[in-house]
């Protein structure tokens, strides 16, 4: 998308995500919820990299394209909780 207005259009260009690590964390206190979604026409290729949404009470990953490709990565999406007892952290 190359106009933030445009955010319910997807994309017609290949995605590459190399070598890297994403990490989305939250500092909320309340509404814990959390979406990343690539939605292209072309290609998504993820390559030794991580996607980490888990500290959300719920994360969704989406990835859609025309060809997805996962390889030597890890795709973290959930809750993690670090904490005994009965809250969700």
């Amino acid at each position: 998308v190359s106009n933030m207005s445009e955010y319910d259009n997807p994309s017609t260009e290949d995605i590459y995500i190399y070598n890297s690590t994403i990490k989305f964390n939250t500092t909320s206190d309340s509404n814990y919820v959390f979406l990343f979604d690539i939605d292209t026409t072309g290609d998504i290729q993820i390559i030794d990299s991580e996607i980490n949404a888990t500290r959300y009470r719920t994360s969704t990953i989406e990835l859609e394209g025309s060809e997805v490709l996962i390889q030597n990565s890890t795709i973290w999406s959930g809750t993690k909780k670090t904490d005994s007892g009965t809250g969700c952290h």
